[in-house]
């Protein structure tokens, strides 16, 4: 969450780091030492914590950009926190276990759960304009000398902004969330400007705030380029969907110690089909919707023989029971889709008792989960 200027030659810092977003865990960054000035009781080694930024910080990969005409730095930022806890008992349909730690995102604080585009001025360490953003999970930013900055975002706008102001020239609708940062060139006197239009990346393990509707292989990827005077049309694409088309079999009676362990160590897929099997709309399908799914033998094999092909690693280290236990966790939450279960409730479980484990636990002890 802050901001640092480093003098290239150096590696000092030129200025004190300025604050993106809302930070918990420290007050500042020492000058002299670089290090930051750590809050009192922010360590999970003494207690269970809430941070702010959480694990996918306050900013992530997607590229921010700087225009020497304004001075400025146009960043994609996020807010979210993250509890850490070393209880094995807190869980709950977005946590994972993680080498002995319980980590689940929090959306607590008012601007939790979303995105935003900030001009930050990095001479005076300070927020100049923001663009608050409907989803978490957006594009990077392309500045040009025209002073207008170009970003895609997760509900498939890819937007233009005045340099200066932050106020919006125009937009268009690409059909699909957009992540990567746009580019420009330009070809016999004609600039151009691209941007690759796709969905997905391991933000699906975080689905809670990154499913905005996007369905797996509903909606085609593909790279846009824009001019002016173009005179092409985007042909039509399935509209965002946030309705979820389980599938159940009736007939199946579950067994809660398996449902309670599948739900214990799900990280295994969560990075594709999301936490708790609430899917994001890629990298992988949703498998409360999946007839693949409905069946325990059909699951099994196809979990284990993987689809190379389709980008889905095998799982062939999988015990059986770990394949029991994770397909009674998809069918429990397809029904909890579908109205027909109980959602899990994780304050009413910790008065029960303790859950069932796993017979082993990958991604406690075993560090092939599927990151």
């Amino acid at each position: 969450g802050f901001f640092y200027v480093i003098d290239r030659e150096t590696g000092k810092l030129v200025n004190a780091p300025g604050k993106t977003t809302y930070i918990n865990w420290a007050e500042s960054i020492d000058l002299k030492t670089g290090r930051p000035v750590e809050n009192p009781g922010i360590r999970y080694e003494e207690a269970a914590v809430e941070l702010w930024p959480g694990a996918s910080g306050g900013h992530n990969w997607q590229a921010m950009s700087y225009s020497p005409r304004t001075g400025l730095v146009y960043i994609p930022i996020q807010q979210m926190g993250t509890r850490i806890s070393r209880d094995p008992t807190e869980q709950s349909d977005t946590a994972f276990n993680v080498m002995g730690l319980v980590i689940q995102p929090v959306v607590r604080r008012p601007g939790d759960g979303k995105g935003s585009l900030v001009a930050w001025d990095p001479v005076n360490q300070k927020q100049v304009w923001k663009i608050q953003h409907d989803h978490f999970w957006n594009g990077g930013t392309l500045a040009t000398a025209s002073d207008i900055i170009f970003q895609g975002t997760a509900d498939g706008w890819f937007n233009a902004y005045r340099a200066t102001s932050g106020e919006r020239l125009w937009r268009f609708d690409a059909g699909l969330g957009i992540i990567a940062a746009p580019m420009s060139y330009s070809v016999e006197g004609r600039q151009y400007v691209a941007v690759l239009v796709g969905w997905g990346g391991t933000v699906a393990a975080l689905s809670e705030v990154a499913d905005v509707g996007w369905k797996y292989g509903a909606q085609p990827r593909r790279l846009l380029v824009f001019a002016l005077d173009g005179d092409k049309e985007l042909p039509p694409s399935a509209p965002r969907d946030m309705k979820v088309h389980a599938l159940d079999d009736p007939s199946l009676v579950l067994n809660e110690a398996d449902v309670a362990a599948g739900r214990s160590f799900h990280i295994v897929c969560a990075s594709c089909h999301g936490a708790g099997f609430r899917a994001a709309g890629a990298p992988g399908p949703d498998l409360r919707e999946s007839a693949i799914a409905l069946n325990a033998e059909s699951f099994a094999q196809y979990v284990r023989a993987g689809a190379p092909d389709r980008g889905m690693p095998p799982f062939e280290w999988l015990s059986e029971d770990q394949m029991r236990q994770l397909h009674a966790y998809v069918r429990a939450r397809a029904r909890e889709a579908l109205g027909t279960r109980e959602p899990y409730d994780p304050t009413k479980a910790a008065a029960q008792a303790t859950p069932a484990k796993a017979a082993s636990q990958p991604g406690t002890g075993d560090v092939k989960a599927g990151l």
